[in-house]
């Protein structure tokens, strides 16, 4: 799993490139029985660090076949826009009501 923005200094209008803003835990996970369970992550930095721009997870599901050096992709999955705002802001602005369980992707 990465955390990525889109990058906004891409003049092509043609792909999307995604730079890594970094996530803190452990973001590479074995599948078992085609199921994935992701605990104790944290975003490396903020949407307000980051020109306001909201994070988006992806996840990449890959298989390395007979210890290749090269893993294949499988599929890739983004989620929609998180908006992360710093721990402090948030206690500091006590009107916002947040959530702080979300499920960005589909059972």
């Amino acid at each position: 799993m990465f955390a990525v923005k889109k990058n906004c200094d891409n003049d092509r209008t043609d792909h999307m490139s995604l730079i890594d803003v970094g996530i803190r835990g452990d973001g590479k996970m074995e599948m078992i029985d085609g199921q994935v369970y992701f605990s104790a992550m944290k975003f490396s930095s903020t949407t307000y660090n980051n020109e306001g721009m909201n994070f988006n997870l992806l996840i990449v599901l890959y298989i390395n076949e007979d210890g290749n050096d090269k893993p294949k992709i499988l599929t890739a999955v983004m989620s929609p826009g998180i908006f992360v705002d710093s721990r402090r802001s948030a206690r500091d602005y006590q009107e916002k009501k947040f959530n702080s369980f979300i499920e960005p992707f589909l059972y």
